[in-house]
């Protein structure tokens, strides 16, 4: 809006005026990609670790560590890169590996479940069944539907 009234009303010095603002602008946009840039670069590490180790016990506090943050900090701009927080980012993955043994492999459920970072049988039922709307029984038979 700025620099539109300057070149409407051409004040003295409104090519100036008007290059100045220009330059904020530029300068605002750089800033905002500078600053995306690092937060995708500051997460990589615990990204990576989260995709090379979810089967493990993974706590937030660990994941803050690596990047060094403390804990509401990494939850924050962890929110802000992938919109959910890292304890579900983490539990989408186990559950979409999880999936993918039910449809295509011939391992039990319990050993899936461990092996997709749920020990806990019970527990592993209700998270799957919280992300999929369907038991794992239920997703085994569906792989025969498809």
């Amino acid at each position: 809006h700025k620099i539109f009234d300057e070149f409407m009303l051409r004040r003295n010095e409104y090519v100036y005026y008007s290059s100045l603002y220009l330059q904020e602008i530029l300068l605002e946009i750089k800033r905002s990609v500078a600053s995306v840039g690092n937060t995708k670069r500051t997460l990589r590490k615990s990204f990576s670790y989260i995709h090379n180790n979810f089967s493990k016990d993974i706590s937030i506090e660990e994941l803050a560590n690596m990047e060094g943050l403390s804990v509401s900090q990494y939850r924050k701009i962890f929110l802000s890169t992938v919109d959910i927080s890292p304890k579900k980012y983490i539990a989408s993955i186990r559950i979409s590996y999880a999936v993918n043994l039910l449809q295509y492999s011939d391992e039990t459920i319990p050993e899936i479940a461990v092996q997709s970072g749920y020990p806990d049988l019970c527990y592993f039922y209700r998270i799957f069944k919280r992300f999929t709307n369907m038991t794992p029984a239920e997703c085994r038979e569906s792989k025969d539907r498809i």
